[in-house]
């Protein structure tokens, strides 16, 4: 296997893991990579994965800073002609969650409906079951919760056609957000219980935490909802 390769591929096993310290030295290496042999799309690959894990360790204007990088990057690779429909919604996607960091839903919307359509030219599904659920997040975030649902489900429908458990598990929890705010204490339970299976089987650690936070919470909420004032 190309060292590249097997540099990308163990920093998204740590980035999948949740282990982000860990992914961002090895997307710092695959970096270097590009940088050291002159590949564009090398470097466009470390900036986008390292915008990636600085949103999620909540450095968002290092993120940013990494995202406009990634953005020279895939230029250099336009004006080479080698820039794929896969690697411009990519951009596009990253783009977008910055705008979304920003608070400006109406481009981020703009932006992962043009992710979207460049991944299905592509013949990307995990990439469009992601936009699927970043459209979804969007319209939670924007208040349109039946517009949320069904886009969550259908990330969730090409997660599970994928076999991707952590894809499932994340759509669930979203799904359950959804119905703690319908009041729905059952449903989401059911939803988080469902989310645990996909986290624990696919060696989420971080994930399952977060999933066990969540039910601690709904259990605590339903208990709330039984309380009997009359019996105090």
């Amino acid at each position: 296997m190309d060292h590249s390769v097997a540099v990308n591929e163990l920093g998204q096993f740590h980035w999948q893991c949740g282990d982000l310290p860990a992914a961002q030295e090895q997307f710092e290496r695959l970096l270097s990579i590009g940088q050291s042999e002159k590949s564009a799309q090398l470097c466009e690959t470390a900036w986008n994965n390292l915008a990636v894990v600085h949103r999620e360790l909540g450095d968002f204007v290092q993120a940013a800073i990494c995202q406009q990088q990634a953005w020279k990057a895939a230029l250099d690779l336009a004006d080479a002609a080698e820039l794929s429909p896969g690697s411009l919604a990519c951009q596009l996607t990253n783009r977008a969650n910055d705008a979304i960091l920003a608070r400006d839903f109406r481009l981020a919307e703009r932006l992962l409906w043009s992710a979207l359509r460049c991944d299905r030219l592509a013949g990307n599904l995990a990439d469009e079951a992601a936009d699927w659920g970043s459209l979804g997040i969007v319209s939670s975030l924007t208040g349109n919760l039946a517009a949320a649902r069904s886009r969550f489900e259908q990330a969730h429908q090409i997660h599970a056609q994928l076999g991707d458990d952590r894809g499932m598990g994340c759509d669930l929890v979203h799904l359950a957000e959804l119905a703690l705010v319908d009041g729905d204490l059952a449903a989401a339970r059911g939803l988080v219980n469902r989310s645990l299976v996909h986290f624990e089987r696919d060696g989420c650690a971080g994930l399952v935490d977060r999933a066990h936070a969540s039910r601690r919470e709904i259990a605590a909420r339903q208990r709330l909802a039984s309380f009997d004032p009359a019996r105090n």
